[in-house]
């Protein structure tokens, strides 16, 4: 009994630590502004460009890369981070211009931690923050190693863009009024060399659903399938206005979730979408040339 009360207390006072933590950092959010934001400058020794989405596991991440600069989409579960931490090093990746976070869950944002330990962040953009959210830990170290850094740290809005070297990228919804943490997911398009790509984190069939009544701009070449292609998202009319030709799926093989699900595997493929998945392929690496799209992977 005094073991498990012990037990209660620390945890009771570890969410007590953080949300005084949050209260206090969260006045240090700035307003975006893209003239401050200029990720398109950098002298580089590579001009190329590619969307990857790296094998974390069970969990996300995506990495945006072009003329030199580098943005990051979740960083993973923290039991894969050694693995991220060494894919972004292969790459040569010394630096992330910008890390998004879509939403608090840990397996989106798990990694953070590592991602600091190795790599200078010189932005972070995050969703609305609550205190209830597992993942206001993660956020919590981000806003105050950005903060004694004197680095940017800014709140998600709906309409915020900025470069990414060659890369458009947009926000094209942030939902934070749903209870749901996944529906949370903040939905980013990015457009490279005239292709688009809609990553959408967690958002399940609620999220789909408000993005077609608000007639968000959901159309698509390239879909980073929701939530892991859980039977919670992609739903068919979702996929009638997304209709993307790839669609990649970060998932981690044999998990306890049985993610991708038949049903999405099934959806996507009458829609004649290329699926391409990390527990299979490995990571996923995706170029635009000539005006076509060009899949690489790691298996």
């Amino acid at each position: 009994m005094a073991k498990s009360f012990k037990r209660k207390l620390e945890n009771i006072l570890k969410i007590v630590t953080v949300a005084l933590c949050v209260a206090v950092t969260v006045v240090s959010l700035i307003k975006f502004d893209n003239a401050a934001f200029d990720l398109t400058r950098k002298l580089t020794r590579s001009a190329e460009s590619y969307v990857r989405v790296v094998d974390v596991g069970q969990g996300d991440c995506i990495l945006l890369h072009s003329n030199g600069y580098t943005a990051l989409i979740d960083t993973g579960p923290a039991e894969n981070s050694e693995q991220l931490v060494s894919n972004l090093n292969s790459s040569g990746i010394e630096i992330i211009d910008a890390l998004i976070l879509t939403h608090l869950h840990i397996d989106h944002t798990g990694g953070v931690t590592e991602i600091y330990d190795n790599f200078t962040v010189e932005n972070l953009i995050l969703p609305q923050l609550s205190t209830f959210s597992e993942g206001i830990y993660s956020a919590s170290f981000a806003i105050d190693k950005m903060t004694r850094a004197g680095k940017g740290v800014y709140s998600a809005e709906e309409g915020m863009k900025f470069s990414v070297g060659e890369i458009e990228v947009e926000i094209i919804a942030n939902y934070g009024d749903f209870d749901n943490e996944n529906n949370r997911s903040l939905i980013i398009k990015a457009v490279l060399e005239g292709k688009s790509f809609l990553f959408t984190g967690d958002a399940e069939s609620k999220t789909e659903r408000r993005l077609i009544a608000d007639k968000k701009d959901i159309d698509c070449d390239v879909l980073k399938v929701g939530h892991h292609g859980s039977s919670t998202s992609t739903i068919k009319d979702f996929l009638e206005i997304a209709t993307p030709e790839v669609s990649l799926i970060s998932v981690g093989k044999g998990n306890m979730y049985r993610h991708p699900h038949n049903s999405t595997l099934n959806l996507l493929k009458s829609f004649g979408s290329k699926i391409y998945r990390t527990d299979k392929h490995g990571s996923i690496t995706v170029r635009v040339e000539n005006g076509e799209i060009i899949v690489e992977t790691e298996k």
